[in-house]
């Protein structure tokens, strides 16, 4: 994701909103310590089926958007050779944590984070939101070393990222 962010005056943080049609790579620190996704033969704590379209959780044009709003999280889609078309999986960068979503509406989880659950609330809550575009979301970035992503407004809704680490 790309942001045009325009220097205060007095140079203490740097602020402005994410540009649409830019390629989506994770932060840093979205990515998995070994770089791949989870084991996608790991073996569910927790499997459920979605309401609804599945594809859409992820699909449906909020990929990005459900990025920044939950730091910590890696995202990826997976083909399963031999078991049919792709899921999109999920593993925090800082644990064991993990989910796979499937397109025949399957949700599977292990670790102690409930990944899925998690995801499926953001995909809710954004959708309450009015389903917003990637543009409407901004980055604030202040000399102290925090980075703010906030919803429609700088005073709006916020997630706090991690910098990413050296």
């Amino acid at each position: 994701m790309m942001a045009c962010l325009v220097v205060d005056a007095d140079a203490r943080r740097a602020q402005g909103r994410f540009v649409g049609g830019a390629d989506f790579m994770s932060l840093r620190d979205q990515r998995t310590r070994r770089g791949a996704p989870p084991d996608l033969d790991a073996v569910a704590e927790r499997t459920w089926i979605l309401a609804g379209d599945a594809r859409n959780v992820v699909l449906g044009g909020a990929g990005p958007q459900l990025a920044l709003m939950n730091p910590g999280i890696a995202m990826g889609f997976q083909p399963l050779p031999g078991r049919g078309p792709s899921c999109v999986w999920l593993s925090t960068t800082d644990g064991p944590s993990w989910a796979r979503l499937h397109v025949d509406g399957r949700m599977e989880q292990g670790g102690p984070r409930r990944l899925g659950e998690q995801i499926i609330t953001s995909h809710e809550w954004w959708r309450a939101q009015g389903s917003p575009d990637l543009t409407e979301y901004g980055l604030t970035v202040t000399t102290a070393g925090e980075h703010r992503v906030w919803l429609r407004t700088p005073s709006g809704p916020g997630w706090i990222q991690s910098p990413a680490q050296a």
